[in-house]
């Protein structure tokens, strides 16, 4: 259970900030695959949200730099750190997110945000599911 709670976390916040390495070829191959796969989540949730401009401002800015901030955190593990203390990390990363972003939203707006949150962990934990019958 514990490994699946690190996995979903890892999982999540890889999806929602879109931390990958870029590699010393430009970001070919998979990076860009996964960022535009962020891009259009991020996208599609922006428009279920029916975010104004100035809260699709804030939204954009939110998400960089907590996703900047996130990498930071993540280069100054130690290289042998283990997952939990990656998933800590990732966890308070997009709890405080999460945090601004409401911040920004009305309370229907809210309701959407927390309803797809909830939607795309449910998604992981299948997907992880789904992983293990595999091996």
């Amino acid at each position: 259970m514990k490994n699946l709670t690190v996995s979903i976390l890892s999982l999540v916040f890889v999806l929602f900030f879109g931390l990958n390495q870029s590699n010393a070829q430009g970001n070919r191959g998979r990076g860009n695959g996964m960022q535009a796969a962020m891009k259009e989540r991020t996208d599609s949730l922006k428009i279920k949200l029916k975010l104004t401009e100035v809260q699709a401002a804030k939204f954009d800015e939110i998400m960089k730099r907590n996703r900047e901030e996130g990498k930071q955190k993540m280069m100054e593990l130690p290289e042998d750190a283990n997952r939990m203390e990656r998933a800590e990390v990732m966890k308070e990363t997009m709890q405080k997110a999460d945090a601004e972003i409401l911040e920004i939203l009305d309370s229907e707006q809210q309701a959407i945000y927390k309803k797809e949150k909830e939607l795309e962990k449910e998604k992981m934990k299948a997907k992880a599911k789904e992983r293990r019958k595999k091996k």
